[in-house]
């Protein structure tokens, strides 16, 4: 199976017996299994949508996927309840009507689900590396008013000159960690723009280094994909600075859970992390939303607009000072692989492990990144070309922008529509990466969510398109300005909860 055709599912949305959208009735998909045992296929629908006569309409599309029942039998993470996210399956759900014009000119229109769609659930904490929390941010604030006041108490008795240096030294401490903007202190801020400007920010591949491969050491320095022993298989590996990660593949079109990924029990050994990567991909995309082209199909579509999707899952043995050597973390994953696909098999869910050949076509994908050493790349040696760029609020890769953020706020009751609200946002491509570990009180969840579009414009109408859209579920989508690299590692299928 190679991994251009992992997890691609075909779903069709139920729509109300209207005349004018009859003709946009998509059939049930019917997944085959063709070729060899490695090797499946899906049958999609046929999405008979009215195109504008200036383009081609595709002949054979995925409609785009709503929230699957998985999501909808979620209870709370922190009750070990199974939760599984919407992803591409057979039983799609209705999405609530979107606004008369494209989503791209105007916000959204107030959901329109059932009130029981919305009822308060346990809020998912997303574990935030990039920001000090709450309460150490507090006390390294009041020491830092302290050391103002000493500071001037100290020079009163001193010169002028000395006396206005220390006062003005105590201002801008009092400014840095008093001042609030846009949801960060000060100080916050000081120290995302330092760090911003001081690592490397353009990475390059070299003539014999895969785009990918190039992209993936820089995310994580020392990255590299390998293979290891499971029984009589060979699986692939990514081994990194966060620790070692297996890549598999649903054999069905419905996953299992997060939480029924993760051991049974606490491990007497390194932590485990299980992680959900979705790729959603319309099938019309132009240069910008703003041509007649798109305009006019989204229109006739009724903003219902086919895509593609792909479904990864990572399981990851993390790294951590009692648990550090390659060795261990190998026959640590080794075993929890061993035990996981047994498991599944059982429940009647089993995964298929991806070759370590599979594994750096996913990361290419997600990265619109090639998979191979071209010349297109890194050719002559000694003058390797970009194959990304960071920037303050989003990062470039194969001269294309993308931009990464963190969801937080978001309850199991609205996960189902949550999801098909993202996977609706008119980009050029959505990757959604949920990770999840077990904590002392449940599990831990981090919720990463990736848009790749066009151009910048693009990107950013999309963008805030997006964050009103999840507001409506009292969810919040952090744009991270100055952490894109370290915001990205949370939606490459790594495993999730990397360190910063």
């Amino acid at each position: 199976m190679t991994a251009s055709q992992s997890g691609n599912a075909a779903v069709a949305r139920p729509e109300p017996a209207k005349p004018e959208e009859a003709a946009a009735r998509t059939t049930e998909p019917v997944f085959a299994q063709t070729g060899s045992q490695d090797t499946r296929t899906a049958e999609p629908a046929i999405v008979q949508a009215p195109a504008p006569s200036s383009a081609h309409a595709p002949e054979v599309l995925l409609h785009r996927a709503a929230a699957p029942q998985a999501a909808r039998e979620a209870g709370s993470l922190a009750t070990a309840q199974a939760t599984s996210v919407a992803v591409a399956q057979a039983q799609a759900a209705v999405v609530p009507d979107a606004p008369p014009a494209p989503p791209w000119q105007q916000a959204p229109a107030p959901a329109t689900a059932s009130p029981a769609a919305h009822r308060p659930g346990s809020p998912h904490r997303l574990a935030r590396h990039t920001q000090l929390g709450g309460r150490l941010a507090l006390i390294i604030q009041v020491a830092c008013w302290q050391v103002a006041l000493a500071t001037v108490a100290a020079a009163r008795n001193e010169s002028l000159p000395v006396l206005a240096t220390a006062i003005a030294a105590a201002a801008v401490l009092l400014v840095l960690t008093a001042v609030r903007w846009r949801e960060r202190w000060l100080y916050q801020w000081f120290f995302t723009l330092v760090r911003f400007l001081a690592h490397r920010r353009t990475h390059h591949a070299a003539a014999d280094l895969a785009p990918a491969q190039a992209f993936l050491d820089a995310m994580s320095p020392g990255a590299r994909v390998d293979t290891l022993s499971v029984g009589d298989t060979e699986i692939g590996v990514i081994t990194h600075t966060g620790g070692i990660t297996a890549l598999f593949m649903p054999a069905k079109p419905e996953p299992p859970s997060l939480a029924a990924l993760l051991p049974q029990s606490e491990l007497d050994g390194p932590a485990v992390t299980a992680q959900l990567v979705l790729r959603a991909v319309p099938a019309l995309t132009t240069p910008t939303p703003d041509t007649d082209v798109r305009l006019s199909y989204w229109q006739l579509a009724a903003n219902r607009v086919p895509i593609r999707q792909s479904v990864w899952l990572a399981v990851q043995v993390q790294r951590d000072a009692a648990w550090f050597a390659d060795d261990a973390l190998r026959q640590t994953l080794a075993n929890v692989t061993r035990r996981l696909l047994r498991r599944m098999n059982k429940e009647g869910a089993p995964l298929v492990p991806l070759g370590a050949n599979e594994i750096l076509p996913v990361i290419g994908s997600i990265t619109t990144l090639s998979a191979q050493p071209t010349a297109t790349y890194g050719t002559p040696a000694d003058t390797p070309a970009p194959v990304a760029h960071e920037r303050w609020n989003r990062w470039e890769a194969a001269g294309r922008p993308h931009r990464t953020l963190h969801l937080t706020g978001m309850s199991d009751a609205d996960t189902e529509s949550l999801i098909s609200t993202l996977v609706s946002v008119p980009v050029a491509a959505t990757t959604i990466g949920m990770a999840a570990r077990r904590a002392d009180d449940g599990f831990e969840i981090e919720f990463a969510v990736d848009f790749t579009a066009e151009n910048a414009k693009t990107l950013d109408s999309a963008t805030d398109w997006a964050i009103e859209a999840v507001a409506r579920y009292n969810a919040k989508l952090g744009k991270l300005p100055g952490c894109q690299a370290t915001a990205l590692v949370g939606a490459l299928p790594l495993g999730g909860f990397a360190p910063c």
